[in-house]
């Protein structure tokens, strides 16, 4: 099945479903009609394009690397949901998992290039291993989309962010409007996760305006090691040296986690003392994982609004790559932009909300 019998088979014209097919629909102004019109009948005829065939003939190979590495586990949830939003309308992933140095990711850029990949996800590129050389090799790689904002070593990004100080900002004042007076942290290292100075930025921020405590002694640093396993739940040793610091020692009766792992861990330990969860301390977690439903009490937590991230980072790839030109867009008659106007990005930010249950 070719895209001119799929159009042949829905009656309607080779350009139309070339722009449905390749996420140009809205900006030609196409009726969201069309649209499923385009994508349903391309799901039941089974309608699969050949890159190979698309490169030979100068068109796009509708293949995307995504760019991670193992010092630092992207959400799993995203990367899923990212992948079905992108299959939908017929762009495939090749995740490229770099392990190791920065010579490692140049590897995989390599590979992608070799590819012929329209398009790169970064994922990688704010993470101390790659000591700025691999930011600045992506801002000489055309079509990159960053998942956080880079340095300025890129001018005009295109990036897709959470609201990393909201996230801090909605756990630390929960606490407070619950009347907690002693409130801790527990952060990841930052060396490792500069992003995650905002959070605890945002910590301090609400714990001053509300003129309470909010001195070192009720941060607990995560070691690097325990860092790099952000998304395994702290072990019970770990989780009573947290408690018998913050909350037998310190007195704190809120706590702020990394994520509902640590809560969940917290919990455990706090009653092995003799405390309540809530009523002695609260606890506010994190990203809204599944174990915060499962555990007594619920986990009253952050969540980032994957479904967002994701749809947000599959239509600005689908506008970076329509920005760029292509040759289906020019038989269309559409409008390509210079190399000046193609290059200037676009950012969009992510705003994660409370979702309030019974731990805090």
């Amino acid at each position: 099945m070719t895209a001119a019998k799929l159009a042949k088979a829905l009656n309607l014209s080779r350009t139309t479903v070339s722009l449905v097919l390749n996420g140009r629909a809205e900006r030609y102004g196409l009726s969201p009609e069309t649209v499923e019109r385009v994508l349903e009948g391309a799901r039941r005829l089974n309608y699969q394009p050949d890159p190979v065939a698309r490169q030979l003939a100068g068109m796009r190979s509708n293949v995307v690397g995504i760019l991670v590495n193992s010092s630092y586990v992207v959400d799993p949830r995203l990367l899923e949901r990212m992948e079905v939003l992108a299959a939908e309308r017929q762009l495939r992933f090749i995740i490229g998992h770099a392990i190791g140095s920065a010579d490692k990711v140049r590897e995989y850029l390599q590979d992608f290039r070799g590819r012929r990949v329209d398009a790169i996800v970064s994922f990688h590129h704010n993470r101390p291993v790659s000591g700025g050389g691999v930011l600045s090799e992506l801002a000489q790689t055309e079509n990159v989309l960053f998942y956080e904002k880079p340095g300025p070593q890129v001018r005009d990004p295109w990036y897709v962010d959470t609201d990393t100080y909201e996230f801090g900002r909605l756990q630390t004042q929960h606490l407070v409007d619950r009347g907690r007076r002693r409130i801790g942290l527990i952060g990841l290292t930052e060396t490792l996760y500069p992003v995650l100075r905002q959070r605890r930025e945002a910590y301090q921020d609400v714990l001053r305006a509300a003129r309470l405590p909010h001195g070192r002694e009720l941060v607990w640093q995560v070691d690097e090691k325990r860092s790099l396993r952000w998304i395994e739940p702290p072990s019970e040793a770990e989780a009573a040296a947290i408690v018998e610091e913050l909350v037998v020692r310190q007195k704190a009766d809120g706590i702020v986690a990394v994520n509902d792992l640590y809560v969940a861990r917290l919990i455990q330990a706090i009653r092995r003392t003799g405390r309540r969860v809530p009523e002695d301390v609260a606890l506010v977690g994190g990203d809204n994982m599944d174990i915060s439903t499962l555990i007594d009490p619920p986990i009253t937590t952050i969540d980032v609004q994957i479904e967002a991230l994701a749809q947000a980072t599959v239509n600005l790839l689908f506008e970076m790559l329509g920005r760029s030109g292509s040759d289906e867009g020019r038989a269309a008659g559409g409008d390509t932009t210079d190399g000046a106007a193609a290059s200037a990005g676009r950012g969009i930010i992510v705003k994660p909300q409370l979702v309030v249950r019974q731990s805090a």
